[in-house]
């Protein structure tokens, strides 16, 4: 038995959702009720969070559970940050599953063996410092992040956020972003329709979606007015507007549902 069970999610493509860093499945719930008023959503707690803290996976394996556990059925598939990242290991090994593809502020890898081990030795700091200081404390300085310097406080909101230390340590040590070997090239062979989503003031993650549009080959930007890293959260209303209208054109382009049997 698989570990999700997204087959058995409503929806005549369901979306699924994968959140970022520290989030849950049920973060961003502003975004997600809007997403809602046309599209059924089905979000995932990713490993180490929520739901899955006590489950440990790397990026490539999550993304091959996911594209297990659609079955037969094609998904339009979305995410934020390591989402996004979850998200784009699903486009470049299983292609084929996915009718649709959004990625919200993330990167295909780094791509500089050196600056990779630098990012991974930063990762494994940040775990030891989940697992050594109140998980409280550990958030509040996650959320003083200048990628998050945009981001409204919002109680509601960060009580959605995941608090198992270790979960948490475990993610950055398989998922974080220096264990991603750079994606460009495997992408490339992911023909479904993409939407690039980043924030108009996150400099850094613009020149990653930039990126991304050159080895996306059927892909194109949208560029959040007024929001940093965490788009979604900023202006979720804008955001989940850009990705409603860009899943609306699948459900009347028939190029995005053939008819040949998934293999």
């Amino acid at each position: 038995m698989t570990l999700l069970e997204l087959n058995t999610c409503e929806g005549d493509p369901p979306f699924v959702w994968l959140h970022g860093f520290t989030h849950t499945a049920q973060s961003g719930y502003e975004f997600q009720s809007s997403l809602r008023t046309t599209r059924t959503v089905c979000p995932l707690d990713l490993p180490g969070h929520g739901s899955r803290a006590d489950h440990t996976s790397t990026l490539a394996n999550f993304a091959d559970e996911i594209a297990l556990s659609a079955g037969q059925r094609r998904i339009d598939l979305g995410g934020y940050s390591l989402g996004g990242r979850v998200a784009l290991h699903v486009a470049a090994r299983h292609p084929s599953r996915l009718r649709r593809l959004v990625v919200v502020s993330a990167t295909a890898g780094i791509v500089n063996a050196d600056d990779r081990q630098r990012r991974r030795d930063d990762d494994e700091r940040l775990a030891q410092r989940c697992e050594s200081e109140p998980i409280e404390a550990f958030l509040r300085d996650w959320l003083a992040h200048p990628l998050f310097q945009s981001l409204p406080h919002d109680e509601a909101e960060i009580a959605t956020r995941s608090r198992n230390s270790q979960g948490l340590a475990h993610s950055l040590r398989t998922m974080g972003t220096g264990t991603q070997e750079p994606l460009d090239d495997a992408l490339r062979r992911c023909t479904a329709p993409a939407l690039i989503v980043v924030g108009e003031r996150d400099e850094k993650f613009r020149r990653e979606a930039q990126r991304l549009l050159t080895s996306l080959p059927n892909s194109r930007l949208a560029v959040v007015a007024g929001a940093g890293h965490a788009v979604h959260l900023e202006q979720p209303e804008r955001t989940a507007s850009l990705i409603r209208d860009f899943l609306a054109e699948g459900d009347q382009n028939d190029e995005d549902r053939p008819d040949t049997p998934l293999q």
